[in-house]
């Protein structure tokens, strides 16, 4: 027998201080004495049946309080034994709690249904077994590392609510299996239904799924949206859209825009089973503030169906473009109100960039050698350590692009045709963005505060300039040269970062949520870095001295891609470890601690 608070057996010092105390602070009795007092006492206790026990009587209340103490002692102890347990299986629990777990109506939704089905599981197949709870959304989270306390788990389980991002089940699943202590099973609770694995054979014949119902089947969702200036002289900004109907039913719903909180347009939509619509809105004379675009459609998932865009004043990007000529690349970078273009040739432009102070320079078919010192874009530049000249040029076929790439994120680049290509070595820190039989053809990515994206192919030797896709990828090009894709606009699940004014010498800022809840975050190098953004709408940062709004949209993407798991659901039996486990007692104390406190109150009443 173990003790889980043995501090509290120094209690049972009490009960020499109890026998003092009814040694020499008995209290005083009137006796009368006859001279008679002797035999009557004699002739008493032999008419008694129980000389003992008449004796010992008037001390039962003494004898019980030390009972008491003692047995109170050890409740507050909690005393617990240990037994051998014949099954202890570790089983995980991953519960989905992706965008598309918002399904249904509230209180009724995937992502309740989950947990409830999760506590019934717990509660009943897996009540002996160790078990732990993993949360997937972006990030995979250990809510609850393995326990046998029911209670804790099911507190946990309660504790997950869905998001607005896309989730990753293949990268839960691999979490669960790459801890040290192997689970024996899986069960993974989803609305997704099972498809192809990247997980070992292995490990796929231990994972089971629960069904919380199919992907929604009645869903209008806003894919894709971006924001440009219009070619105007006013500049004015422009919202492009793309609508999907992923359905089978004919759809009526209203498009509704607001500015600041007040209706700014509306727009009847009608789109066919599913049909892929594109809009366009444009934003007039607004420069900056709060944009919100609400589909008011009755469909299944509700969380898809709006969007938030927060407009301010762009800074200015100035760039050296080296180029022996393409007037593509030029016009499509004079649309830029916020950019500032110099034009030279490659014979010359060492003197340009020693000169000049260029935020970004483009080496558009430059065969000199280049060292890249500052923010680059190379197009199909020989002479550099990412080129593969030896190779020679291909002529490619396309095989996959980086759609999640915020570059490439909405485009379509189905119909793009590369006529040739150099290809080129992407870095262990660079992303790919077009991908070919003979290996990738443009890249991107960010080292030593340097951001570099680097083209194999020249723009003339394909349709690139010629696809609707060209102007917007080059205007989020320069957004991300400009940094903001961390600006005031944000996908669920990414980090904000924000530089705090240098008059505020607090060493925190409360963020207000979407749903009004406050969070206090702390304040390092004048840097916030703001990690809870797993809910799309408006956040407010409030820091007595200044206010800051940014904006969190839901997560898109091919949801059915990322969730990729085991699709055999008979799971692998295996035997049971011996384990010992502690067994707690201290109930058991309390209740013989509390009947002796009765009986000692019923000795007391009868004296």
């Amino acid at each position: 027998m173990n003790f889980i608070h043995p501090e509290f057996l120094y209690l049972l010092f009490i009960i020499p201080i109890l026998i003092a105390f009814n040694l020499f602070y008995k209290g005083k009795r009137t006796l009368p004495v006859t001279t008679l007092f002797i035999w009557e006492k004699l002739h008493e206790e032999r008419k008694s049946e129980n000389i003992t026990f008449n004796r010992l009587r008037k001390d039962i209340p003494f004898l019980l309080q030390i009972l008491f103490v003692i047995l109170s002692t050890i409740v507050l102890s909690q005393p617990v034994f240990f037994k051998i347990n014949r099954k202890t299986d570790k089983v995980v629990f991953i519960i989905d709690s992706s965008i598309s777990m918002n399904s249904g109506i509230e209180g009724n939704q995937h992502i309740d249904r989950a947990k409830e089905r999760a506590i019934q599981l717990l509660l009943g197949d897996h009540k002996s077994n160790h078990v732990m709870v993993i949360k997937a959304a972006s990030d995979t989270e250990i809510v609850h590392h393995y326990s046998l306390d029911t209670n804790q788990l099911i507190d946990a389980i309660r504790s997950i609510s869905s998001t607005d991002t896309i989730t990753s089940l293949d990268q839960a699943i691999t979490t669960a299996f790459s801890l040290k202590e192997i689970p024996s099973r899986v069960v993974v609770f989803t609305s997704k239904l099972p498809g192809k694995t990247s997980l070992p054979s292995n490990e796929t014949n231990t994972v089971t799924w629960v069904s919380m119902g199919n992907i929604p089947e009645n869903n209008i969702i806003i894919s894709n949206f971006d924001i440009r200036q219009d070619f105007s002289i006013n500049r004015n900004y422009q919202t492009f859209l793309r609508i999907t109907n992923d359905s089978d039913l004919k759809q009526y719903f209203k498009l509704k825009v607001f500015y600041e909180d007040e209706l700014y347009e509306v727009r009847d939509v009608v789109m066919t089973p599913h049909e892929s619509k594109a809009l366009m809105i444009s934003m007039g004379q607004i420069r900056e503030g709060l944009v919100r675009i609400k589909i008011d459609a009755n469909d299944d998932l509700v969380a898809d169906n709006e969007v938030f865009i927060l407009l301010e004043p762009e800074k200015r990007l100035s760039i050296l473009l080296v180029t022996s000529g393409n007037s593509f690349l030029e016009n499509v970078l004079n649309l830029h109100e916020s950019v500032d273009i110099d034009l030279c040739e490659s014979s010359n432009y060492d003197e340009k960039i020693n000169t000049g102070n260029y935020d970004v320079v483009i080496y558009d078919n430059v065969d000199k050698e280049i060292n890249v010192f500052t923010d680059s874009i190379l197009i199909c530049a020989k002479e550099n350590e990412y080129t593969d000249t030896q190779k020679g040029i291909v002529s490619p076929k396309l095989l996959d692009f980086n759609y999640s790439h915020k570059s490439l994120n909405g485009l379509d680049l189905s119909n793009l045709l590369i006529d040739k290509s150099y290809i080129v070595n992407v870095p262990e820190w660079g992303e790919t963005l077009i991908e070919s039989e003979h290996g990738a053809l443009m890249f991107c990515g960010e080292r030593d505060n340097k951001k570099l994206l680097v083209s194999g192919y020249d723009l003339m030797q394909s349709n690139f300039p010629l696809e609707i896709a060209f102007p917007l990828f080059i205007s989020r090009v320069v957004r991300w040269f400009k940094g903001y894709e961390h600006k005031n606009w944000i996908t669920a699940g990414e980090t904000y970062h924000y530089t705090i004014p240098g008059t505020f010498t607090r060493d925190s800022v409360t963020v207000i949520m979407p749903d009004g809840e406050l969070h206090v975050n702390s304040v390092k190098n004048n840097l916030v870095a703001f990690t809870d953004t797993m809910k799309a709408g408006v956040y407010r940062i409030d820091g007595d001295t200044f206010q800051k709004r940014f904006v969190v949209n839901f997560q898109t993407g091919d949801i059915a891609d990322k969730n990729v798991f085991s699709k055999n659901i008979i799971p692998q039996k295996k035997p049971g470890i011996s384990e010992t486990t502690p067994m707690a007692l201290w109930f058991l104390f309390a209740i013989l601690s509390l009947g002796a406190l009765v009986v000692e109150w019923y000795f007391y009443v009868r004296a």
